[in-house]
């Protein structure tokens, strides 16, 4: 009896020990987490530029589109308006809306790319991996940039 107590109290202490030390759930992913390369930030800005500038950009706009809220530079409102959503929601207004006039079909890459371009502009920092347009990446949370 006093072996079988002695074997049952130190599995139960382990157990014990080990579920004293186990970590919660994994700390959410956010744009500070280095989410998109400086590769990509490049391709999404030549793109911004022809694509979105028109109607984004103050410096770029054109007198035909009708402008929307700017997301680079001076008076960017992308964080302002993104914060405390997750990018998940940016991918899919960007990918089933814009641009507004139908004037370009965006595909998933593009649309990770023009994220990563807009990460970049307001001031988010880059890192060694692309953002991919995944169920992964659409559960990053955009936060103030500091």
């Amino acid at each position: 009896m006093g072996v079988t107590l002695v074997v049952f109290l130190i599995a139960f202490g382990s157990g014990l020990t080990r579920a004293s030390t186990t970590t919660g759930p994994a700390q959410e992913k956010t744009t500070r987490d280095k989410i998109y390369s400086k590769e990509q930030a490049a391709r999404g800005a030549a793109l911004f530029g022809k694509t979105c500038a028109p109607c984004h950009d103050a410096a770029k706009k054109t007198p035909d589109k009708t402008p929307g809220p700017p997301l680079v530079g001076t008076g960017s409102m992308f964080v302002e308006n993104w914060k405390d959503h997750m990018i998940g929601e940016i991918f899919t207004t960007i990918l089933t809306t814009m641009p507004n006039d139908g004037s370009v079909v965006l595909t998933e890459n593009d649309t990770a790319d023009l994220v990563a371009h807009l990460l970049q502009s307001n001031g988010y920092p880059d890192g060694p991996d692309a953002l991919k347009f995944d169920a992964a990446a659409k559960t990053i949370k955009i936060v103030a940039v500091k």
